[in-house]
Parts: C-alpha cells; sequence; structure tokens
C-alpha cells in the first residue's frame, strides 16, 4: 500500500502546516477551516486539490480577516503556483456571502470589503 498523504490529507490538515509556516494568528485557521467546510458543503472549487483549496482558502481568510498574505507567500509554503492560488480564491470570491458567517462581520473580525478582487488574467 502506498504511503502517500494525499488521499488522508484533507485541505483542513494542510491549513494547520501552511498556517503555522506563515506566522498567521490563531485565529485565522479555525475560520479558515469553516470556510473550506462551507465550500465544499456548496460544491466551490469540487475537483482542485487539497493544496490548492488550502491555499487558495487561506489566501481568502487572510484578506477576510485583514491580515493578507501575498499569493507568492502562500504559494512558496504550499507549493502550488500564485495562479492556483488565485484561482480558487476567485471561486470563493463569487460565493463570499455565502461562505462568511454573519457573526464574523458583526463581531468586527471579518470584513467582505478587505477583499480583493482578483481579475482573471
Amino acid at each position: 500500500h502506498s504511503n502517500t498523504p494525499s488521499a488522508l490529507t484533507g485541505p483542513e490538515d494542510l491549513l494547520v502546516r501552511y498556517c503555522n509556516h506563515l506566522d498567521l494568528p490563531p485565529n485565522v485557521q479555525p475560520i479558515c477551516s469553516d470556510i473550506i467546510v462551507k465550500a465544499r458543503d456548496l460544491g466551490i472549487a469540487d475537483g482542485r486539490s487539497p493544496v490548492s483549496i488550502a491555499g487558495g482558502a487561506i489566501y481568502f481568510t487572510c484578506h477576510l480577516l485583514g491580515k493578507p498574505k501575498s499569493a507568492r507567500e502562500i504559494s512558496s509554503v504550499a507549493g502550488v503556483s500564485e495562479g492556483t492560488i488565485k484561482l480558487v480564491y476567485r471561486l470563493y470570491y463569487a460565493e463570499k456571502e455565502k461562505l462568511v458567517k454573519e457573526e464574523w462581520i458583526k463581531d468586527g473580525k471579518a470584513k467582505l470589503d478587505k477583499l480583493p478582487v482578483e481579475s482573471s488574467k
């Protein structure tokens, strides 16, 4: 049997590692995890690799929480291209109202207007 972690490793598992490597505040990871789970329920970014999803979700969450990391920083930790991260980010951005919990906005943690608009170029 093969030792590849990919079968067992979901985006949430990768998240922990990436957030540590990126030195993110502790509140980023649980919110990012919630967003990934919600996106999965809604079928957003279906068929993308866990690595891409984790990277894109971190990019989304960091901006959302006003702790932006560049796609380049995330891409070097996740090992996927900046383009891939932005692609997943755009899928999430398109559904941002469904992914971002009302209470995050109410308690001032999250701000939708902090999300950058990434053009598809």
